[in-house]
């Protein structure tokens, strides 16, 4: 009776045997491995997903919590800070992060004749701006500014509108178009003197005490400095000598005049000549 009952039946055995076999295969083991990777994938999914979902719920309850609280123009002397800023098309209030910054200085730069770099903070905004503008001259009763290449960027009806700005007497003009260098009526005479000029009040450090700059005729180039005198340098050459020798001839005075013609222009015999009007110092 024991042994029959130690007995296990021959259909029942082959059945195990068949089954340990399945699932010893290199096959099947494989297939194992498989499944469990694709499930913990599906896993890490799913609590990837998860949070991603928790992520982007928190943003969109902070993101409106970072917005500007204060704005900073810097740099800006002719271009008003109204004017950049109504181009920017920014205000208290708009947010940090949801703003593309990079459309702003691009609206800025294209309504405004500056170049712009931002420094953002988290609630401040700061706008520096590097102004182009560097003269200012009048032409068929209409005010156009010009930047140091002669490129037109602006116009205006009045004088006014470019108040502070270095005014320019400019040779004949043949073309005159904004977003475009000026073309001159004599093509053949370089015109770069002009530029010159401008980098030579920068060295100097006299840009902002120059008022009138007179270039119309390339060998009697004149400006004047502090409204009340007329530098005349005659050709542009000798240029850092001849401005020494203003500044030699300005500090040997012994009376002060109210206006006054300083004569550079032949080195060898310069020239001071008092002025009864200011009005003698842009018709001498």
């Amino acid at each position: 009776m024991n042994e029959r009952m130690d007995k296990v039946p021959a259909g029942a055995e082959a059945e195990a045997a068949v089954n340990n076999k399945r699932q010893s295969t290199p096959r099947r083991a494989a297939w194992l491995k498989k499944r469990n990777r694709s499930l913990s994938l599906i896993k890490c999914g799913i609590v990837g997903a998860f949070g991603m979902i928790l992520v982007l719920g928190a943003l969109l309850l902070l993101l409106p919590c970072f917005r500007v609280q204060s704005i900073e123009v810097k740099g800006n002397t002719f271009t008003t800070e109204a004017e950049i800023l109504s181009a920017a098309q920014i205000s208290i209030g708009t947010e940090m992060i949801g703003t593309n910054w990079q459309e702003v200085v691009s609206r800025i730069e294209a309504g405004c004749p500056v170049r712009v770099t931002l420094k953002l903070g988290l609630s401040k905004v700061t706008i520096e701006v590097t102004e182009l503008e560097a003269m200012c001259f009048e032409y068929g009763n209409r005010w156009f500014s010009v930047d140091n290449e002669l490129k037109v960027l602006t116009s205006a009806g009045s004088r006014e509108d470019f108040d502070g700005l270095l005014e320019v007497k400019l040779p004949p003009l043949a073309y005159l178009c904004i977003g475009e260098k000026l073309t001159f009526a004599d093509g053949e005479i370089d015109r770069s003197y002009i530029c010159s000029m401008l980098e030579l009040f920068r060295e100097q450090g006299i840009t902002d005490r120059v008022e009138r700059l007179d270039v119309s005729e390339k060998y009697n180039v004149s400006y004047v400095l502090d409204g009340s005198l007329r530098i005349v340098l005659g050709q542009v050459k000798e240029l850092e000598e001849k401005l020494d020798l203003v500044n030699e001839i300005l500090d040997r005075r012994a009376v002060v005049d109210d206006y006054a013609v300083v004569d550079v222009s032949n080195i060898k015999k310069t020239v001071y000549r008092p002025l009864s009007s200011g009005d003698l110092l842009l018709a001498d």
